[in-house]
């Protein structure tokens, strides 16, 4: 039998697991487009890559980790929440970083970036699609 330990110490490692990788797909997503063109990525490309980056890792680590320990204290962590807060709340931030200039591009690059980020985060996490059977003695 697995005591409660050895599985509390299983879900910790998922999470940290998702929250180092799930942030990097944000530029690799963003680099795609580029490399299926075959256009070379210069110095320019990588520090906006980089720059990406750290955006993603700070923004999952203060608004995505505790969006997702406060969905799972409510008891509605699934994969179809998580995901829909992270596009609600890429919107969000995609519209006060204003990168573009236009709200609407913004909006939607925002939201499209978060719910990738989100999602990943999730499936790396373990976090089950519709029910994650979560009760208020077993969190998670």
């Amino acid at each position: 039998m697995i005591s409660e330990k050895v599985i509390k110490q299983k879900e910790k490692y998922k999470v940290i697991r998702a929250l180092l990788i799930a942030p990097l797909m944000i530029p690799l997503f963003s680099a795609i487009p580029a490399l299926i063109l075959g256009q070379r990525i210069d110095d320019l490309g990588v520090s906006i890559i980089l720059a990406m980056a750290l955006v993603s890792y700070l923004v999952t680590i203060f608004i995505g980790l505790p969006t997702f320990y406060f969905l799972r204290f409510f008891n509605c962590l699934n994969l179809i929440t998580l995901s829909i807060s992270g596009a609600v709340l890429g919107a969000i931030v995609g519209i006060v970083a204003g990168i573009n200039g236009k709200t609407s591009f913004d909006l939607l690059l925002g939201a499209t970036l978060g719910l990738l980020n989100a999602s990943m985060f999730g499936l790396l996490a373990g976090v089950k699609v519709f029910n994650n059977r979560v009760t208020r003695y077993r969190k998670h």
